[in-house]
């Protein structure tokens, strides 16, 4: 009972949102289309690497310890960074030779941001042997094997990081791999997604439909590299292990000895591990120390202000 209700508390929400973006559903259309063509055409004319990243973040800068670190982490892929922004200020600029950082408005969210760059590689006219890349900021790498699967060879059309089967089995969106052979199917899905802020239309109409109306609903060949079996095979989904945990959400369960690829930047947040693991974790991993400093400080030092709006949307789960 209680979780129904806070599903129609969560939809409401995200109908309050719907209503109040009305007015910019053009404005937006128009930023992400021009942007998507000026991509395109640098696409064109520039590309060199094979293998296509599309890094979605918010509010994020080249000053960000972080970004410099991933951007040094990835010299065989066309880095493609879209960095959501409240700020009504939306440009593309070359900050190197394979590295195209977009400003746009933070309508849909990572989804949205997926959206500009799976439409700009559609207009591209890509290789079939090209790979694209989805992935955000909301993890961070703590082992540098980790980008090995941004650049390994595909041996399916779509290699996903991890799977859920809540509240809908869906490939999760945070990293997530495919051959040009996906682009036609993606982009005209995601193109009927209207462009809203609500943390709702991201999940169940972005993560969860991508999954639910392209992946899962044809007939592609999909790896994952870390799931419980159990959850997938409904699916017709293979699964490989790897040296990690089955879900990145479930780092509660391990010990301060474990080291994963990856940790889920809301892991302390969300009451999903405690500070201390964290900490250990990062501070052993392999990340330069001014890198290991800026995650720590955004994981665990929390300046939010938690007012009553805050809370409020963290309790229906649009936080």
């Amino acid at each position: 009972m209680k979780t129904l209700l806070l599903r129609l508390l969560w939809f409401s929400y995200f109908c309050y949102d719907y209503l109040s973006c009305i007015p910019s559903f053009k404005r937006i259309r128009d930023i992400d289309s021009k942007l998507s063509i000026k991509l395109s055409n640098y696409l064109r004319a520039n590309k060199t690497k094979t293998n296509i990243v599309i890094f979605a973040c918010y509010e994020k800068d080249l000053k960000d310890d972080y970004i410099n670190y991933f951007i040094s982490k990835l010299k065989d892929c066309q880095l493609i960074i879209i960095n959501n922004s409240n700020e009504n200020k939306p440009s593309i600029s070359e900050v190197g030779k394979r590295v195209v950082w977009i400003n746009r408005p933070n309508f849909s969210r990572d989804i949205g941001a997926y959206r500009l760059g799976i439409s700009a590689c559609k207009r591209s006219k890509l290789k079939p042997s090209d790979t694209i890349t989805l992935t955000n900021d909301s993890f961070f790498v703590l082992k540098d094997s980790f980008f090995d699967f941004l650049v390994s060879p595909l041996q399916s059309e779509v290699i996903g990081h991890s799977f859920s089967s809540s509240p809908e089995p869906h490939i999760r969106s945070y990293c997530l791999r495919f051959n040009p052979k996906i682009l036609d199917k993606l982009a005209i899905y995601l193109a009927r997604i209207k462009p809203l802020r609500s943390r709702y239309s991201a999940i169940i109409q972005g993560e969860i439909g991508m999954s639910k109306n392209v992946l899962l609903k044809r007939d592609f060949r999909i790896r994952l590299l870390h799931s419980p079996v159990e959850s997938i095979k409904k699916q017709r989904i293979n699964n490989t292990s790897g040296d990690f945990i089955l879900d990145p959400y479930e780092i509660s369960q391990t010990t301060t000895t474990y080291m994963p690829e990856i940790i889920k930047r809301e892991v302390v947040e969300k009451g999903l591990a405690k500070s201390k693991l964290v900490a250990s974790m990062v501070s052993q991993s392999s990340l330069p120390n001014n890198v290991k400093n800026s995650i720590l400080h955004r994981m665990l030092i929390d300046k939010t202000k938690k007012n009553l709006a805050y809370r409020f949307k963290r309790f229906i789960g649009e936080i």
